[in-house]
Formats: structure tokens, C-alpha cells, sequence
């Protein structure tokens, strides 16, 4: 398998030359000018991260919210929210069910949110799961006041 760290040491145009090119210079398949075949980059982007985005309209009281994450993903990592106004997150709290199984309940959404959490450095909060393709993602949102909350997921 292809690391990021194996693609990124062979992405220097010095070390590529002519690798991958057909006669008058084009690339002949993604990836072939850092000198993988074909199956080497297919490896390497079936383990890339990838993000859905939603944007939900909260109203006062509980919503609940299908995530419908892509039928192709095979691994969850996890979700950060966040709001127009970053500093009224604390107004709603969230809840997380995935296939039935409780992730989270009751999360203030500060906490949820990479500008206002003490991890600042996190892209999103892990809770890593398994996915099968028909998987059921609801996120429930019991808010006191009605605004637009944007949901970032992560999955492989």
C-alpha cells in the first residue's frame, strides 16, 4: 500500500523527469508522473479521508437530521459543527446515533466545534466506526434558538 508520506517524497518535479508521460508530454493516468502504477494509486486514494458537508436550519426544540454519508465509505472518523456565529454554539446540544449505537448524547455543541475547543488543533473529533454502505447516521440537535449549524463528516 501507498503511504501519503511515499507520495508526497516522490512529488518533487526534480526526481519525477519524464515518468508517466506520454511522446508529446501529457500525463498518461493520475499519479503515473510520481512513477505508481495504476493499482499503487488506486490503493493510495481508496485510504484518503474524504468529507460530506450539511448545512441543517435548527429551530427551537429537537430536530432530528439524516446524515446521509456516501454509500462507498467503508471507516467513519468523525464530524466537527460549527455556526455562522461560532459563539452561539453553546446553544445547542447534539446527539449522535450510528446504526442504533449511541455516540454521543446530550454534547454541548462548544465542544463540537474546532474554534471554540480547547483541541483547536483537531480538524474534527474522532468516533471512529466501521461502515457498511446502508448505514444510518442521525444527528439530533436540540437547539434554543433557531439558526443555520453546519455539520462537517470524515470518512475513509
Amino acid at each position: 500500500m501507498t503511504s501519503v508520506e511515499q507520495v508526497m517524497a516522490n512529488a518533487n518535479p526534480n526526481a519525477r523527469a519524464d515518468k508517466g508521460r506520454n511522446g508529446i508530454g501529457g500525463v498518461i493516468f493520475p499519479g503515473s508522473q510520481l512513477g505508481y502504477d495504476l493499482g499503487q494509486m488506486r490503493d493510495f486514494v481508496k485510504v484518503q479521508k474524504r468529507s460530506k458537508g450539511f448545512a441543517i436550519q435548527t429551530a427551537v426544540g429537537t430536530i432530528d437530521f439524516p446524515l446521509k454519508i456516501s454509500g462507498d465509505g467503508n471507516f467513519f472518523l468523525g464530524l466537527n459543527v460549527a455556526s455562522a456565529v461560532n459563539s452561539t454554539m453553546f446553544n445547542h446540544s447534539f446527539k449522535l446515533m450510528f446504526n442504533e449505537e449511541q455516540l454521543f448524547a446530550d454534547c454541548n455543541g462548544q465542544y463540537l466545534c474546532p474554534a471554540l475547543n480547547p483541541n483547536k488543533d483537531m480538524e474534527f473529533f474522532p468516533y471512529p466506526r466501521p461502515m457498511s454502505g446502508s448505514d444510518t447516521v442521525i444527528l439530533s440537535i436540540t437547539s434554543l434558538l433557531a439558526e443555520k449549524v453546519f455539520v462537517n463528516t470524515y470518512y475513509i
